[in-house]
């Protein structure tokens, strides 16, 4: 009977656990430089409870706090590179939802955002919740291919330079040769960056061997950020293809180039002679001046060949 005693009167100093639940805090992985988002922060109270505040923060700086009144919001701001706040846009769209939105973002916003709720009573409980952000700038100038050859022999090697202009951050460089992954066919590739003001330019070197007679073979260089799918890219570089220009949901872009080429086999020699386009034209008859010499040739061999007769 004492014992209980003791349990109850423990249990008074024990603090209540918190009711509130932080499960969801939704930001967009991308987004490009300019351009706006929003993001959001969902929690669970009991009935009747209510929070003390919600704060936001960039890598632990805090830059957004709203307090709630019995009738009105207090609501204070700090300052953040490159973070514009739309408060127009921000506030409570619904119980148990904070939405923060963000307007004219800049690179330098690229970082960790969290989104911070506190209980309204004691022991004042707090709960956290965070994801990245990526501040990007897309390729604007086009990309380039170069070193490639208009027709490719059995047995040949592909050689091409893909060239990527500024971006930020490098982007995922691939190549696909009709259609299928460069890897898969025995492409190998190198892809390199140098960073001037800030931003990133990239070119990746490509080396294939040609091992059948698949024509037209089409290449292609791929640029992307973010878990963008290449199998997404039509056979036809259609502007009107979903994932032409990128902005998939899961992607920041994705870009390509490409170049088609023919793909013979072999020609065999004749007389030791490869027969090229040129001399091809020889002994198809195309060149008169090469046959009017092998006629007067085998005349003077046949005169010769008499007189010896003789």
């Amino acid at each position: 009977m004492l014992l209980v005693g003791v349990l109850l009167v423990y249990s008074c100093f024990i603090p209540e656990l918190g009711t509130l639940k932080l499960y969801k805090v939704t930001v967009p992985s991308y987004i490009e430089e300019g351009g706006s988002c929003v993001l959001t922060c969902a929690y669970n109270l009991q009935p009747g409870e209510f929070v003390d505040s919600v704060k936001w923060f960039v890598n632990t700086t805090e830059i957004y706090r709203i307090v709630p009144g019995l009738t009105d919001y207090r609501v204070v701001t700090f300052r953040h590179s490159g973070v514009e706040l739309n408060l127009a846009h921000s506030g409570f769209p619904r119980s148990g939802e904070h939405r923060l939105a963000i307007k004219n973002i800049s690179r330098s916003a690229s970082g960790l955002y969290a989104c911070q709720v506190t209980e309204g009573k004691p022991p004042f409980h707090t709960e956290e919740m965070g994801a990245k952000i990526t501040v990007f700038v897309a390729p604007a100038d086009g990309m380039e291919l170069v070193g490639l050859e208009n027709e490719y022999e059995v047995g040949k090697k592909v050689e091409a330079e893909c060239r990527v202009p500024q971006a930020l951050p490098p982007p995922n460089i691939t190549w696909t040769l009709n259609g299928m992954q460069g890897e898969a066919v025995g492409a190998v590739w190198k892809n390199t960056c140098t960073k001037k003001h800030g931003l990133y330019t990239c070119s990746s070197k490509l080396a294939m061997p040609v091992s059948k007679a698949t024509s037209p073979l089409t290449i292609r260089c791929l640029a992307s950020l973010g878990d963008a799918d290449i199998s997404q890219v039509s056979a036809v570089n259609d502007p009107s293809s979903p994932a032409a220009g990128g902005a998939a949901t899961s992607a920041a872009y994705l870009d390509w180039v490409e170049h088609e080429a023919k793909v013979v086999n072999p020609t065999r020699p004749i007389l030791g002679v490869p027969l090229t386009s040129a001399a091809t034209n020889i002994f198809t008859g195309n060149n008169h001046l090469y046959w009017l010499v092998v006629i007067v040739f085998a005349r003077k061999i046949f005169i010769f060949s008499d007189n010896l007769s003789l």
